[in-house]
């Protein structure tokens, strides 16, 4: 027995057409509208094969016994053992001069102090010695605008490159700015 994914998002694309897109497998799939309206009414017999396991290949069709929310931390679990990379998202600054609205970020001009950045590179250390092996320490400089904090980045960087020179990892970083 089957049943309808919760993690689908339906769209009326018009003529005569419903998109589809599920966020477990990254797919969009197009379904007539008569087609879409069997989909829905989970009367998987009338809907032609190929569209049946399209629709169940994408993860638009499951298991009616799947607990849906279990298979998907598993899976995010798998995909972060699988992983050789150690992706840290550093925030070195809450200070932001744009301010927008809608951005629910508390924005202060206080940077990350020696204490801080002496955590972060400690949680880090401890990862890299306590958890599955990686090849590569990547770092996303991101939060506020993290150029307004240049000094911490200038100070850190060379304390990541030589933990990840220790660990023999190759070391990426990459910033998300609005300058």
């Amino acid at each position: 027995m089957f049943r309808n994914s919760y993690y689908r998002i339906k769209t009326d694309a018009g003529n005569n057409t419903v998109l589809y897109f599920s966020t477990r497998s990254g797919e969009t799939i197009a379904l007539e509208s008569d087609t879409a309206a069997i989909y829905e009414r989970e009367d998987y017999d009338s809907l032609p094969e190929n569209i049946f396991s399209k629709l169940l290949s994408t993860y638009l069709i499951v298991p009616s016994q799947e607990n849906e929310l279990e298979e998907v931390i598993q899976e995010n679990k798998n995909s972060i053992l699988d992983s050789k990379t150690l992706y840290q998202v550093i925030q070195p600054t809450a200070n932001c001069q744009l301010g927008c609205g809608y951005c629910g970020q508390n924005h202060t001009k206080a940077l990350l102090n020696e204490g801080q950045m002496d955590a972060i590179l400690e949680r880090l250390k401890y990862k890299l010695e306590n958890e599955h092996s990686y090849n590569t320490l990547e770092i996303g400089w991101f939060g506020a605008e993290p150029l307004m904090a240049l000094s911490n980045i200038k100070s850190m960087t060379p304390r990541l490159k030589e933990l990840a020179d220790k660990h023999n990892l190759g070391y990426s970083s990459k910033m998300v700015t609005n300058g």
